[in-house]
């Protein structure tokens, strides 16, 4: 092979490989800068009170098996999630109208009712808060 048509393959590939890294530095600088705005933006007076006594409704083996009743306790975006059996978790507030919960139950939720009584999970249940009237 003609050694002049190696040096430009070479050349281009240098200049692709570069690029790449470029692209995905930037990629991720953006990233990183973004999220941190985003949770700078949602502060702890942004966020609905959650804290309360709620019903799993839905999927009867899913609520049998995740529990029945859960009480939150909310400080800030930080919430504890207890169950009837005793189980107890950690939840964060990600947004104003999102939950990430951790183990045990490993699922995210979304706030689905104007008044923050309702919370759709992704394992296929809602929570339904209980008035204490």
């Amino acid at each position: 092979m003609n050694r002049s048509l190696l040096n430009k393959s070479g050349r281009k590939l240098r200049a692709w490989l570069q690029f790449s890294i470029v692209l995905a530095a930037t990629a991720t600088i953006t990233t990183v800068l973004l999220s941190t705005v985003a949770k700078a933006q949602t502060g702890a007076k942004d966020l609905p009170n959650m804290a309360g006594t709620y019903n799993c409704v839905g999927d009867k083996v899913t609520c049998g098996w995740s529990g029945t009743k859960f009480t939150i306790k909310q400080t800030g975006a930080d919430l504890e999630i207890r169950n009837e059996k005793g189980e107890f978790g950690h939840a964060k507030m990600t947004s104003a109208i999102s939950i990430s919960a951790g183990p045990i139950w490993n699922m995210l939720g979304v706030i689905i009712s104007n008044d923050n009584r309702v919370i759709q999970w992704s394992n296929g249940t809602n929570w339904e808060r209980l008035n204490l009237s």
